[in-house]
């Protein structure tokens, strides 16, 4: 019973010092990496991200799994993801290719149902953008664009005609 007991404590110590571990290499390299905030990552940091969190917890739950196994894979990911940053500053196909481009949703006032059904963006989206940048009416936008990280942007008739 007394040695159950002890092989518990032990391994409860595992994990909380594989915790500790794993919090702080993660931290650390996060930061190296140079991420942005969740809502601005592109396709492959969002992918790493989900990967890292799945391999990092391991040793958060089993005292059996060891620390390097799961830093190797981990800085490994962040090596391909900064190896694909540099392809995407080098090489716009592979930008395109890996983060998509920016669609013009609204031309002139005139809605660009094409580039809204291929982007998956509704009326609502599109109105809720609007709202947001004290519109109402299209007529009233020069363009929206569907930004890469997701966002729209729009530049509205007055603010084309003082530019």
């Amino acid at each position: 019973m007394f040695l159950a007991a002890a092989r518990h404590t032990k391994a409860m110590l595992t994990v909380f010092y594989n915790s500790i571990i794993i919090y702080f290499s993660l931290v650390i390299l996060l930061r190296l990496s140079g991420k942005r905030q969740l809502g601005e990552l592109e396709i492959t940091e969002l992918t790493v991200t989900i990967l890292i969190s799945e391999v990092a917890a391991a040793p958060l739950v089993d005292p059996n799994a060891s620390i390097p196994q799961a830093l190797v894979p981990i800085v490994t990911l962040l090596g391909l993801e900064y190896l694909m940053s540099l392809l995407s500053l080098k090489s716009k196909a592979f930008r395109e290719l890996t983060s998509g481009k920016p669609a013009l949703l609204v031309v002139r006032g005139q809605a660009d149902r094409r580039q809204m059904r291929k982007n998956r963006i509704t009326f609502d989206e599109l109105g809720e953008a609007m709202r947001a940048r004290g519109l109402t009416d299209l007529g009233d936008v020069e363009f929206a664009v569907l930004e890469t990280d997701g966002t729209i942007n729009i530049l509205t008739q007055q603010e084309k005609k003082t530019s």
